[in-house]
């Protein structure tokens, strides 16, 4: 839940964003959405007037709120030190960034597709060759991606033994999601071109390259990016996509396709004594299988409501979430545990 400091620094972002970054014009929008005039609203506006002009093309209302909450003079005002207590919005200013905004320096050859945030109408949806009500089921926010139940979520899960120890998870999208996500980067991703160093998955370059730079060296380091995948947050791939000129909204829905938060119940799985266990293929511990499949047949002869001692919120779910996650692992012994499950009557 944002705090009201927040709220009101978003109010504030919004308003400044509507229109021209000058001094003049920025404290004059200011005063609009708080309905007064205020000590720190003009030293703001100066301060964010000095920004860099491609700076201030790629801020969303977002990251320049986040900039107005470290303003010291905003928190000041915020504080029970403020003379004049915390700001107040009166006035909402919602004009924002729908069109396209110019690409960075350098990279003005690059021929992106065209996806303004034009109102009422899918543009992106247009432009990935689905409806707009596929897209925003596949869209959807993280929240929901972390609670919902395995069977609903567009990729399936896999655990791999890394060679160093320990496991190493793969979300693999499902077949629907697939391809429009090598749309995604056939028709935009690849469009920029990388970093001069990078030679892995770069067309027209390869490990024979990156030999070469490293040919006649006295001292080659070789490392490992710890994590690397998961490292890669949502905000980081909004951040690209914003560079490249997406309005916000378009650019979360791109973040949304290009990203995945990993449900609950995966979570789960993994910290269960810190191994979902390798024999001659990927299955589920023994005593985890019959502890399952205990809680199930108690929950259809007595009820389920008995049976969750630990009040979890969403008791279907998570149980509905242990056996599909049993499904992926050892379908055969899961048709047992999925049987038990269709008995139980949740009225009860």
């Amino acid at each position: 839940m944002p705090t009201p400091s927040r709220l009101t620094a978003l109010a504030l972002a919004r308003a400044m964003l509507a229109g021209r970054p000058s001094t003049a014009g920025l404290a004059a929008r200011i005063k609009a959405c708080l309905g007064a005039d205020t000590a720190w609203a003009l030293p703001l506006a100066q301060r964010c007037a000095r920004l860099p002009g491609e700076h201030w093309r790629r801020l969303t209302p977002r990251t320049l709120a986040s900039l107005i909450e470290r303003d010291g003079d905003y928190r000041l005002a915020g504080s029970a030190g403020g003379s004049a207590g915390p700001p107040k919005v009166r006035r909402y200013i919602l004009r924002e960034q729908t069109g396209m905004q110019p690409l960075p320096l350098g990279l003005d050859h690059c021929q992106l597709p065209q996806l303004p945030q034009v109102p009422h109408t899918a543009v992106l949806a247009d432009w990935l060759g689905i409806p707009a009500a596929g897209l925003w089921r596949l869209t959807r926010a993280a929240d929901w991606q972390r609670r919902s139940e395995l069977g609903e979520q567009h990729y399936r899960y896999q655990l791999l033994a890394k060679r160093s120890g320990g496991w190493r998870l793969l979300e693999v999208p499902h077949p629907y999601l697939m391809p429009l996500q090598r749309w995604v980067l056939d028709g935009l991703l690849d469009r920029i071109p990388p970093h001069e160093a990078a030679c892995a998955y770069t067309r027209e370059r390869s490990v024979l390259d990156h030999a070469r730079a490293h040919a006649g060296q006295a001292v080659v380091l070789k490392f490992d990016l710890r994590d690397f995948f998961t490292s890669v947050r949502a905000s980081k791939v909004h951040a690209l996509f914003t560079t490249l000129g997406y309005a916000d909204s378009v650019a979360r829905e791109l973040t949304a396709l290009c990203t995945t938060a990993t449900p609950e119940a995966v979570l789960q799985r993994l910290q269960v004594g810190g191994h979902v266990v390798v024999n001659q293929r990927p299955n589920l511990p023994r005593p985890e299988f019959d502890r399952l499949k205990a809680i199930l047949h108690r929950c259809a002869t007595d009820g389920p409501a008995a049976q969750n001692r630990d009040q979890h919120p969403h008791w279907r779910s998570h149980l509905q979430g242990r056996v599909a996650w049993a499904a992926q692992l050892n379908p055969a012994k899961a048709l047992r545990l999925q049987r038990l499950l269709d008995r139980i009557d949740w009225q009860r």
